[in-house]
């Protein structure tokens, strides 16, 4: 099959894009380069407040990148082995759907004695989707056979996207 190459390209700039034509097979349609998604993700983050002695406060904040309705989930783990607290592991998911781009909103507490994983997913009306973990370990207690109200005496591992230790 005999075939020449042409180059389509615009005034100062260089080559776009090259079409093969080949003798005998009809009209070329070219078709345009597809290039990648140049639009942001949203931004998901979250933090960790230090506001009370027994409490551990946990912030959520996503922004879209374009004003648009935003859905945060969330599913949290957490275990302790500290006998004045109970439940030992604590497991809760939900979710919540978010009209303006403020999602700061969402707050939750969980006690310092418990080590948790708390993973978030944000997604947008349009498709943008994000995904964040936080990974807290308990302060640890000095001496487990008599641990106090804000440590765990047996701490549990498990591989975290971000860990931060508690003070």
């Amino acid at each position: 099959m005999n075939g020449s190459w042409i180059r389509a390209t615009q005034a100062g700039s260089r080559p776009l894009l090259a079409i093969l034509v080949l003798h005998g097979c009809g009209p070329i349609v070219p078709t345009a380069l597809e290039e990648g998604r140049s639009s942001p993700q949203v931004d998901l983050a979250l933090d960790t407040l230090n506001v009370e002695v027994h409490a551990l406060w946990v912030r959520i904040s996503a922004v879209p990148p374009t004003r648009e309705d935003l859905i945060l989930t969330w599913e949290l783990q957490a275990e302790t082995a500290n006998p004045f607290w109970r439940p030992s592991v604590i497991s809760k998911a939900g979710g919540r759907s978010f009209e303006s781009p403020d999602t700061a909103r969402v707050w939750g507490n969980i006690a310092r004695v418990y080590d948790f994983q708390l993973v978030v997913s944000a997604t947008t009306a349009s498709g943008d989707f994000a995904i964040d973990t936080l990974a807290i370990k308990a302060p640890h207690c000095h001496n487990p056979s008599r641990p106090t109200l804000l440590c765990n005496p047996a701490r549990s591992d498990g591989s975290r996207l971000r860990t931060e230790e508690v003070p």
